[in-house]
């Protein structure tokens, strides 16, 4: 799922209808389409803002995009019993169509992202809405890929120590 509020007005209730309320209809009604007869996946993308302060954003988004881990360990653990999948993606700055002239015109902050970034560049907004689950694909070893643990109930925290054993990607 990947979408935002652009709105100008109820920022923090728009943030949270859109990234959360929104986010929960897709993901309830896209798995109760999920037959069970093959691997299913589904990759919410979050933000690093849900980690850092992002200045120039709003406190609904950081709050909102920090929910959104939390609901890729939810569904984690409620969906991959059912055989599905559930990933989440945090991309860091990235280079939009919408923020290019700003890089452009702003050299220092360009190269200070590319000093900070392994592949010496910035992400594209392209890159992150091309990430597919079978690209996140960690084949039968692991049912979820978000930290478990602490958070869980006590019925679910024998299989999440399992799968947190298994695990080689952690969101």
């Amino acid at each position: 799922c990947f979408q935002r509020y652009r709105g100008k007005t109820r920022a923090w209730e728009g943030e949270l209808e859109t990234s959360l309320s929104a986010t929960k209809q897709i993901v309830e009604f896209a798995s109760e389409k999920f037959d069970g007869t093959k691997e299913n996946s589904i990759v919410l993308v979050s933000s690093i803002a849900s980690q850092f302060i992002a200045e120039e954003q709003p406190v609904g988004y950081h709050a909102a995009k920090a929910a959104l881990i939390g609901m890729v360990r939810y569904y984690a653990v409620m969906l991959g019993p059912r055989g599905i999948r559930v990933n989440g993606v945090s991309p860091g700055t990235v280079l939009k169509y919408e923020s290019k002239e700003f890089y452009l015109q702003n050299k220092k902050l360009l190269r200070l992202y590319r000093d900070l970034t392994p592949l010496r560049r910035m992400g594209t907004a392209e890159e992150v809405a091309q990430v597919r689950p079978d690209v996140l694909d960690v084949p039968r070893r692991a049912t979820a890929t978000a930290r478990l643990g602490e958070h869980l109930l006590e019925h679910h925290r024998e299989p999440a120590r399992r799968a947190r054993e298994r695990a080689d990607v952690v969101v």
